[in-house]
């Protein structure tokens, strides 16, 4: 069995994760009272069996009676700070603070059972700590899928990737053997922002197995961005975007839109919108800066409307927004779970994003906001994929706004709600469908049948 491969979203991996938890929280418990010997004036060390014992009540009381109330007020607290505050600027289903009082409670039963206590208790509570946190984060990775099985927990990013060496290595076997290799590569570096001069984070890139060929081919290109929170490498490590592409390439005799997945927010937390903004000129960077990279490095074709442009989530709304500010350089975009509209806040929120984003400047906002462009510009030659999950209630409502305005705008538009939610297992999905069009409108590979009954002008 392959333990890179194990899942830690379903199978056995939860359900041991909280059957220990639980175990852990029981053993940490004082069941038994404890016995200690009494004080007597004058005992000398012969006298030691005539000292009294005093027996202790059991700590599991004091444990369970002020450990569950001191849990469920901090994680109360933590709620109302939330709330008011916006400590966490995303949104998370309720169950999260359930999932999370588990640790305070664990730290109370371990604190308030430590006096007293065996060493062998002393150490299980310690323990039932680190599960109660191995406990949280495995349900709420278990929502988002972030990390989707053991390779992905031990820093495995990408299913084939290669360093520099290796790539050019793999170039030299072909040349040697005239053959292309079973597999694409995953190559991960910066790419600078020459002419934005923002400071992204390591991108991604997926390159088909043709590659390697000499000379090497011209390739169109698809960016596929990520949401916020996140960073580039979520695409292979829980997108599995570099192995549906591959699929896609060994169908087409090694050949496939080149996938570059570059860093759009500077950090893990970050939130721009895929403007240029006091946050960085990342507009500019995803629109000059990639593309030349891409070419110069990689020798990606320079024709013309050869890149296509995808995202999840905040990512989605990215791909639309800069196809239709840029139609002279992307061809198509993908759009999977997007909002509406540019925002810095949990929901569109014009006015605090305009004042973030745009220094107050309200027609700054309406350029970038895929509503206003829809319902005021006219779009030729440019073609839409639009995919959300029947769960995700905002996206869903934004996407059934989005589509018949694309089409009314010109927009050639694809369009899929499909059973999901929020998470990387929509997202893979949501690439796996459309990467096939994408590849077509590239002028990549032929048209696939589905297009024929979801997609109109």
């Amino acid at each position: 069995m392959d333990i890179d491969s194990t899942s830690v979203i379903d199978g056995w991996f939860p359900a041991v994760v909280v059957v220990l938890t639980i175990v852990g929280l029981l053993a940490s418990l004082g069941w038994r009272s404890t016995r200690t010997r009494g004080r007597r004036g004058g005992v000398t060390s012969s006298d030691e069996w005539s000292v009294p014992e005093v027996r202790r009540r059991p700590a599991w009381r004091w444990q369970l009676l002020l450990g569950i109330p001191i849990a469920i007020a901090l994680v109360a607290l933590a709620a109302l700070v939330d709330d008011g505050v916006s400590l966490i600027p995303y949104q998370f289903p309720n169950s999260f603070y359930a999932w999370f009082a588990v640790i305070p409670l664990a730290l109370a039963f371990c604190a308030i059972g430590w006096r007293g206590a065996p060493w062998w208790r002393r150490v299980t509570s310690v323990i039932a700590v680190a599960l109660a946190c191995v406990f949280a984060f495995t349900f709420v990775n278990e929502h988002y899928q972030y990390y989707p099985n053991i390779g992905a927990l031990l820093g495995k990013e990408a299913q084939y990737q290669v360093s520099d060496a290796q790539l050019t290595q793999a170039q030299a076997d072909y040349r040697k053997t005239k053959k292309i290799p079973s597999h694409g590569f995953t190559i991960s570096e910066p790419i600078p922002g020459t002419e934005s001069g923002f400071h992204g984070r390591a991108a991604y890139i997926w390159l088909p197995p043709a590659w390697v060929e000499s000379p090497t081919p011209r390739l169109p290109v698809v960016e596929l961005l990520h949401g916020s929170p996140g960073a580039p490498e979520d695409w292979t490590r829980a997108g599995f975007a570099d192995q549906t592409a591959q699929a896609y390439a060994l169908a087409h005799d090694g050949k496939a839109p080149i996938v570059v997945m570059p860093d759009v927010n500077g950090s893990e937390l970050g939130d721009t919108e895929c403007v240029d903004s006091s946050l960085g000129r990342v507009e500019t960077y995803l629109t000059v800066d990639v593309p030349a990279y891409v070419r110069k490095t990689f020798h990606a074709t320079t024709a013309t409307r050869s890149i296509a442009v995808a995202g999840n989530s905040a990512g989605g709304m990215c791909a639309l927004m800069l196809t239709l500010r840029h139609p002279d350089i992307y061809v198509a975009f993908g759009d999977y779970a997007g909002l509406t509209s540019p925002t810095v806040s949990l929901g569109v929120d014009p006015n605090k994003t305009t004042a973030a984003l745009f220094s107050g400047n309200r027609d700054e906002y309406n350029e970038h906001d895929p509503l206003w462009l829809l319902k005021n510009k006219r779009f030729a030659d440019v073609a839409g994929w639009f995919e959300v999950g029947l769960s995700d209630s905002d996206p869903l409502a934004a996407q059934r706004t989005l589509v018949p305005l694309a089409r009314a705008a010109g927009v050639l538009t694809c369009a899929k709600e499909i059973p999901g939610q929020h998470d990387y297992t929509f997202a893979a999905q949501a690439f796996r469908d459309s990467y096939p069009w994408l590849s077509y409108r590239l002028k990549s590979g032929p048209e696939p049948p589905i297009a024929v009954s979801i997609c109109s002008s």
